[in-house]
């Protein structure tokens, strides 16, 4: 139970094993007060290498043993599996890429950098192919050029676009014009009881050409559902922006994916004419690249301030920005939710009083939901006759004694008493429920506490959410502690190795 607990606490930080040592030393500090702990974590040990323990997997090579939770270690080897026979029976094509690319250029209205032209090899080759690049350096163009270029060669097949989240599969649908799902919607997901029903390699996702935005939100659960539903020879291209923040599950699966040398990169880093002057890629770049020097002006903001008086700058700012009519308008981030002044909790309270004084309304816990309020769903339920998923934003329509009534992407949804825990107001959300969507006012927030999160990848990826504005408030040193302070603890995870061959 205690090497189970603390393989738990590991996968909780991302990683998909512990190494076996240090997982006995863990189990040893666990057990320090028990009495004849050394006994326990000897026969732990013991246990372990010659018979495994129920729940996990004991991973050998050499004389090295990794320790996993069964499903993470399967979810591992079955992702390593599905990317192998994608590849495997990837299905060529006779084309030339330099005519598709005069083609997607014609009909998106672009001339495309020399690249950019290179991503348009990846139809050719076909099987899973990755296109990462951080904002202006023209992702999305291009991706709108593919997919036209695909439809053209084979206008009969089909099409499907996907992202891990409905905010990111909505903005995927703005950018190229073509419907786009959640990777659950996707796969059909439905649990029930201690099973699920989804698609897979027996009833594969019906697609030809599928496209995955935000790559780099997936988790290694999530991809081993995903791409063992990929069907043999299907074209996969996967976007995403590798400095921004790892998923917030398990696994650094993009990061890994480009790391292992089987799958083909186009790698996007010069900014393109039409974003070039834009001070908010300039400094996202400044960011990236590890200086702290930021520009500000009308576009970029930027006030220093003490802890304390972060709270007050933070609500003149939305108050100025914010529209009722428009819940995308502006949004507050921040790095923790429970934070004390700075945390979503306290600050969403604090806008809620200001933005929607109704005395009607529903109260849960120790919030109280009001016609009109800004909300996010908190996690997938797929059981629900309206189903949502993790991170859906949207508005309070109405609330009675039993529920609420939300509008979210222009679909009504109705909420019960028993999934009130699954609602939090959203007026502001922590930096990490912002990935895979966009605002046309950021109002990023760095306090100088907790300052394990002033990390480099959690600044960049706030102001990155930015469309038009990046409104940064922080504490005294705190651009500088994260710009210069990078995500130095790797993710463990075995996928490299196992892609390579090596395991």
């Amino acid at each position: 139970a205690a090497a189970r607990y603390l393989l738990r606490l590991q996968a909780n930080k991302g990683d998909t094993y512990a190494e076996f040592p240090a997982l006995i030393r863990g189990v040893r500090e666990f057990l320090a007060y028990a009495p004849e702990y050394e006994a326990v974590a000897s026969a732990i040990m013991n246990g372990f290498i010659n018979d495994g323990l129920e729940g996990c997997v004991v991973d050998k090579c050499g004389t090295k043993y990794s320790v996993y939770l069964k499903s993470l270690y399967w979810n591992e080897v079955n992702t390593t599996n599905a990317i192998r026979r994608l590849m495997r029976t990837a299905r060529p094509v006779d084309c030339n890429p330099e005519e598709l690319c005069a083609y997607a250029e014609k009909i998106c209205g672009v001339k495309y950098a020399e690249q950019q032209r290179e991503a348009f090899q990846l139809l050719k080759t076909g099987g899973v192919g990755i296109i990462t690049g951080g904002p202006g350096t023209g992702k999305t163009t291009v991706i709108k050029g593919l997919l036209a270029a695909y439809q053209k060669m084979f206008p009969d097949r089909v099409i499907k676009l996907c992202a891990p989240t409905g905010r990111a599969s909505q903005r995927m649908k703005e950018a190229t014009g073509r419907e786009a799902t959640t990777i659950h919607r996707l796969l059909e997901y439905k649990p029930f009881e201690n099973t699920a029903t989804y698609k897979n390699g027996a009833n594969p996702i019906d697609a030809d050409f599928l496209f995955v935005d935000e790559g780099s939100m997936i988790s290694i659960d999530v991809a081993d559902l995903l791409f063992s539903a990929i069907r043999s020879g299907t074209t996969v291209l996967i976007a995403g922006d590798i400095d921004q923040l790892p998923s917030v599950g398990t696994g650094n699966v993009l990061n890994d994916l480009i790391e292992s040398g089987v799958i083909p990169v186009i790698a996007l880093k010069k900014t393109h004419r039409q974003a070039e002057g834009s001070v908010i890629i300039d400094n996202a770049k400044k960011i990236r690249e590890g200086y702290s020097n930021l520009s500000a002006c009308d576009d970029f903001e930027i006030f220093v301030r003490d802890d304390d008086e972060i709270p007050d700058v933070i609500e003149e700012q939305f108050l100025k920005y914010y529209k009722t009519e428009d819940v995308f308008s502006a949004q507050v981030l921040v790095p923790a939710r429970k934070r004390q002044g700075t945390g979503a909790k306290d600050i969403n309270k604090r806008l809620q009083a200001i933005i929607n004084t109704s005395s009607k309304g529903l109260t849960y816990s120790d919030t109280t939901f009001k016609t009109g309020d800004k909300v996010m769903l908190m996690r997938n339920n797929y059981t629900a006759e309206d189903a949502y998923f993790n991170g859906d934003v949207g508005v309070v329509l109405s609330t009675d004694e039993t529920g609420l009534d939300l509008l979210i992407d222009g679909q009504k949804i109705r909420i019960d008493e028993s999934q009130l825990n699954d609602v939090s107001l959203a007026y502001a959300t922590t930096i990490h429920k912002s990935q895979g969507s966009e605002y046309d006012v950021a109002i990023c927030v760095m306090p100088s506490e907790p300052s394990i999160m002033l990390q480099r990848n959690l600044l960049y990826t706030a102001i990155t959410r930015a469309k038009k504005k990046v409104i940064l408030i922080a504490a005294p040193n705190a651009i500088d502690r994260a710009v210069f302070t990078r995500d130095s603890v790797k993710r463990q995870s075995l996928l490299v190795d196992r892609l390579q061959g090596k395991k």
